[in-house]
């Protein structure tokens, strides 16, 4: 799959799951905001053309049923579909922070944020992006002000693959694009998220990650929840039958059983 990592989405994954869709159905959501009436009633039409529609995150989830919405089920993400049991102890000596664009907007926020988290530990923290057309503004900013600290570093990926990759080298992921979340939750990382964007928190909630960074945490409070989630031992096995179960999910709806 050597394709530019920025567009590593569930169609990567379905194009590679020959057995898939032997129903008609759909892939929708999350939801961002709260869609007007316009929304609703394009959702409607669409929605009566295929036999059932999977639904990625529990928000949306809700909404859609409150508009009158019924052939829906819940289905993790696809990019479940490429979960394999990882048999091997990988030594992994460094914090991953991948941020949504957006935060180029907090710039004294963001410089906060960052320095907390590379305070927290002495681990290396890596700063990388998912879309680097997207993230131009943000990634400048981060250059800026951490450019050549010492245990600061930028990571570029260019592919899928170098995105897989480089996840193998995170203990602790920290981020609020979910699919930063979603690779490292697959490759094995533990899990921190940012409680800054409605379908991250609703994706987080629905695979019990309930430690989470808030925009109204404080120095100390960033710090600790940091540290708690790279001491939790247990977090480890309970994101690994999350991901076990969520594969067995998607592939069961995929094939229409």
């Amino acid at each position: 799959m050597d394709i530019p990592y920025f567009l590593f989405d569930i169609h990567d994954y379905l194009s590679v799951f020959k057995e898939a869709a032997t129903n008609p159905t759909l892939t929708y959501g999350p939801i961002s905001t709260t869609p007007n009436q316009d929304n609703i009633t394009f959702l409607q039409q669409q929605f009566k053309q295929v036999n059932h529609v999977a639904i990625r995150d529990p928000k949306t989830l809700s909404w859609l049923k409150k508009v009158n919405i019924y052939n829906i089920s819940l289905v993790p993400d696809c990019a479940f579909l490429s979960y394999q049991p990882n048999q091997q102890v990988l030594v992994r000596k460094s914090i991953g922070l991948c941020l949504h664009s957006t935060w180029a907007s907090k710039k004294d926020q963001t410089i906060a944020l960052v320095k907390q988290i590379a305070d927290s530990r002495h681990m290396t923290l890596i700063l990388y992006f998912t879309n680097l057309q997207e993230d131009y503004q943000i990634l400048r900013l981060l250059q800026h002000h951490f450019l050549g600290i010492e245990n600061i570093s930028f990571v570029l990926p260019t592919t899928s693959e170098n995105f897989v990759e480089l996840n193998k080298q995170l203990e602790l992921v920290i981020s609020d694009r979910l699919h930063a979340i979603l690779v490292g939750l697959i490759g094995g990382s533990k899990i921190l998220s940012l409680a800054s964007r409605h379908k991250v928190v609703g994706y987080c909630e629905y695979m019990g990650l309930d430690n989470r960074i808030t925009l109204e945490d404080d120095t100390e409070q960033i710090k600790q929840k940091v540290i708690d989630e790279l001491n939790n031992e247990y977090c480890r096995e309970r994101n690994n039958n999350f991901c076990a179960n969520a594969s067995i999910e998607v592939k069961r709806f995929y094939n229409g059983s």
